[in-house]
């Protein structure tokens, strides 16, 4: 059986010694198959010393991240990532990514970054693509950090072929290896080769792990309860609000989206299964509301086939922008009269569903203007929201009570209670406090 190398603190004359925290944790029947000894010391110099040479050693080496999606690009998961890692010392940082670099934006360290934009988009024309990336993410990592100078690996799931990547690399480079869930692995696979990989490996890498990172409390209850005896950690989706702050002062308060006397509201996100039927819900709404001129504009990174795949089309009620810079996205944020976050209805029981915790939920709080949550109240997010009141919840599939609670917004868009609830809803994402426990737990820097 594998012993935890995160508790595993020094090895002397055929004893595993462990500090006295972690040999509390430890059940040494269970981890003792081959008759090895174990030894709890409460103080010893030698640990001391130990400890302290692996700091030394540490101290110039390098931690390796995995991810499909990592700034500049636009979106969701870019955005967590870029916040997340936005106090790590760039010297100290390597990074693997699909990469598809937003308009006019740079990077903003001087890290170590190889993309592989345009091998991922040839494989991803196939359905056993991840199999020829995998390799190829394998290659570049080597090439990138040699493994004499690497402290651990750490994989952003979504991605399929960066975490299987990931997973072997550390695996055979024997070094800590830590995983961040933003969505589930086995249950939301699409192609069949795909999704038998991830039935047979998922328990394998979650178990080799050191410790599993999930974005919600929802999933990071689903993993605990399915693998039990992984370390399953809540990390939240962070922001830097300083610098967002600033970057909100910069924009240009010249209106550019919104029309005379019109109510606006902006939904920025994908379209997809979990975001489709609440958006329609919001446009059928928009029958009860004609007095009040209300007008969506949708900015998606989604192609056009997709959004007409899902009945989405422009009309004069409706508008679809496809903005490639983070900058835009916030003019469009803030000019907004509602933010619309859907959850989708039709796939409430869709344990996808049922644990997502949307990423852009952050960057309408950080906004500052009226938010409205439409979806189901099975799903933890809905529940989570209503627990917190930092924003108008609506969890019937009723167009009509939809738009009576826009009414109610409009009426008095900034509600003191849920002002304060979402600055207290922000305090607790702010990315100096979420990267400091992140730093924590790697047990890195």
């Amino acid at each position: 059986m594998k012993l935890p190398r995160s508790k595993l603190r020094g090895i002397k004359n055929g004893l595993y010694y462990f500090n006295e925290a972690s040999f509390g944790e430890l059940n040494p029947k269970r981890l003792n198959p081959k008759g090895l000894k174990f030894k709890m010391l409460k103080t010893s110099p030698w640990i001391a010393e130990q400890v302290e040479k692996k700091k030394v050693m540490n101290e110039h080496k390098k931690l390796l991240v995995f991810a499909q999606h990592f700034p500049p690009s636009i979106g969701g998961t870019p955005s967590t990532l870029r916040n997340l890692f936005s106090e790590f010392p760039s010297d100290r940082l390597a990074v693997i990514s699909q990469g598809e670099p937003g308009a006019g934006e740079k990077c903003r360290s001087n890290y170590l970054q190889v993309r592989l934009r345009w091998p991922c988009k040839l494989f991803r024309k196939v359905d056993p693509a991840f199999l020829h990336i995998i390799p190829l993410v394998m290659f570049r990592s080597a090439r990138l950090v040699k493994k004499s100078e690497l402290h651990a690996i750490f994989v952003n799931f979504p991605g399929t072929p960066f975490l299987i990547a990931g997973w072997l690399l550390a695996t055979w480079w024997h070094v800590d290896f830590y995983i961040y869930f933003l969505d589930v692995f086995k249950e939301t696979r699409k192609h069949r080769l795909e999704r038998w990989v991830a039935k047979r490996f998922e328990e394998s890498i979650c178990r080799s792990a050191n410790k599993v990172f999930c974005v919600s409390n929802a999933l990071r209850d689903f993993f605990a309860e399915k693998y039990k005896g992984v370390n399953v950690i809540w990390l939240p989706h962070c922001i830097d609000i300083n610098e967002n702050s600033l970057s909100h002062q910069k924009i240009s308060v010249q209106p550019k989206w919104k029309r005379e006397n019109e109510t606006l509201i902006v939904y920025t996100g994908q379209i997809y299964e979990s975001t489709v039927d609440p958006i329609h819900n919001l446009i059928t709404s928009f029958e009860e509301l004609i007095d009040m001129n209300p007008r969506l504009i949708l900015s998606t990174p989604d192609p056009v086939y997709r959004l007409e795949y899902y009945g989405m089309r422009e009309s004069d009620r409706v508008k679809i922008v496809f903005l490639k810079s983070s900058k835009d996205v916030q003019a469009l944020q803030l000019e907004a009269d509602i933010l619309f976050n859907p959850v989708s209805f039709k796939f409430f029981d869709n344990i996808q569903i049922r644990t997502l915790f949307p990423l852009k939920t952050t960057e309408y709080l950080l906004a500052g203007r009226p938010m409205l949550i439409h979806g189901p109240l099975e799903t933890s997010f809905i529940q989570y929201a209503q627990e917190k009141e930092f924003a108008t919840v609506v969890y019937q599939a009723d167009p009509k009570v939809l738009a009576k609670a826009i009414r109610e917004i409009m009426r008095s868009p900034f509600s003191h209670v849920y002002e304060e609830n979402r600055q207290r809803e922000l305090k607790e994402r702010d990315s100096h406090i979420v990267t400091g426990r992140l730093l924590s737990e790697l047990e890195i820097f």
